[in-house]
């Protein structure tokens, strides 16, 4: 079994089940599915013997002869099964549950690169080549307001009733460091960069930030800083994701993604979240031999495996090369947040939705022209 991926309806009482295999099920001659109460149980027979692949469903209690939705295809079997309510009331139809929202987000997105301390020096240096790109000590190091903002919406507040409202581009001092999880904001005198609309490695000509004003917007997945520990560009596209996700008030919510390769060169990609806390109980064949207990008897193999339950973000996603019509509209609509990502994070958050999206079964990976993924399903 490729991959087995469950959703959890728990207000329409009903699971969701994919199965994908990686031969095709035409070469069997039956497939028979039977649903316990806490397990399903899914057998291939054919010439040779039979395969049994018994999944154990925690958290949950199956109603027995509940299939619907059946579809058999050449490497998957989707359908659809109804479970039972946790108690007489709740759960039921009588009854509808409202969970009380918690003080702490269970999308909280975490800081993954620590900023440098106040008046020590500062070494930043290319990931790609080792270059030295800034050496030097900060007056201020302060933590911007949020991971979405641009520059341009950052204002100093008024000391007095006579000053203005000052652009934080226009009030950053050479020797200050304005960060978030994810980037830093340095001032274009302190680095050792080559500065155009992308800020490159004098060095390697490797793709390090872009170009404001005075402020160059560093990226932490595209430099090391100091001794502190090093991120990954997909964690830092998983968390600043879930940060956007976080700061939608709606259930349903749209974000554009966008990366400035080159001066002529932006690449898109438009999200469209269904679920912010969809819980899943998967398994995915990506080698790790605890989850499944395989043992044979007679011409019957027997494959028992324990599906985990996984709080994901369900959402569509697009990517687009180019300025088209769909772009155009989503970033006219005041309701979409539009986040700016590095160009390594968009390339492995990319590569990450589609290799989700392959452990979906067609045609249920796509509906029109939006496919379908989770995050953090592995």
């Amino acid at each position: 079994m490729q991959a087995i991926i469950v959703e959890v309806r728990p207000r329409l009482q009903t699971l969701y089940v994919f199965l994908k295999k990686k031969e095709d099920f035409y070469q069997k001659r039956m497939v028979n599915i039977e649903v316990k109460t806490s397990e399903i149980s899914i057998t291939w027979e054919s010439d040779s013997g039979s395969e049994v692949h018994k999944l154990n469903v925690p958290c949950y209690k199956l109603v027995p002869n509940s299939i619907s939705s059946l579809q058999i295809q050449e490497q998957s079997v989707v359908f659809r099964l109804q479970t039972e309510p946790g108690s007489n009331l709740v759960g039921s139809f009588s009854v509808e549950y409202l969970s009380y929202p918690k003080a702490e987000n269970p999308l909280s997105c975490r800081v993954l690169t620590p900023p440098p301390i106040d008046n020590k020096p500062c070494e930043m240096k290319c990931r790609s080549c080792g270059y030295m790109l800034l050496n030097t000590a900060f007056d201020r190091i302060l933590p911007l307001p949020s991971q979405c903002w641009e520059a341009g919406e950052w204002f100093c507040h008024k000391y007095s009733k006579n000053e203005e409202f000052t652009n934080i581009q226009d009030h950053l001092k050479a020797t200050d460091c304005l960060y978030g999880s994810c980037f830093m904001y340095l001032h274009e005198s302190q680095l050792n960069v080559s500065v155009g609309e992308i800020v490159r490695c004098c060095n390697c000509n490797s793709w390090l930030g872009t170009h404001s004003g005075s402020l160059c917007k560093i990226w932490n997945c595209t430099t090391t800083l100091g001794m502190t520990s090093q991120c990954s560009p997909l964690e830092d596209f998983l968390n600043i994701i879930k940060e956007a996700v976080h700061a939608s008030p709606l259930p349903v919510c749209k974000i554009v993604i966008e990366t400035k390769c080159s001066v002529s060169e932006t690449n898109y990609l438009i999200l469209w979240v269904l679920g912010k806390n969809l819980n899943m109980l998967v398994y995915l064949d990506d080698g790790d031999q605890e989850l499944a207990t395989s043992f044979s008897r007679s011409q019957e193999s027997v494959i028992e495996r324990t599906l985990h339950l996984k709080n994901t973000v369900k959402l569509l996603y697009a990517p687009h090369t180019k300025h088209s019509e769909i772009v155009k509209s989503w970033l006219s609509d005041v309701q979409v947040q539009t986040v700016d990502v590095a160009e390594q994070m968009f390339n492995d958050g990319l590569a990450y939705l589609t290799k989700v999206n392959h452990y979906i079964p067609p045609p249920h990976n796509k509906t029109n022209d939006f496919f379908v993924s989770y995050l953090e399903l592995f």
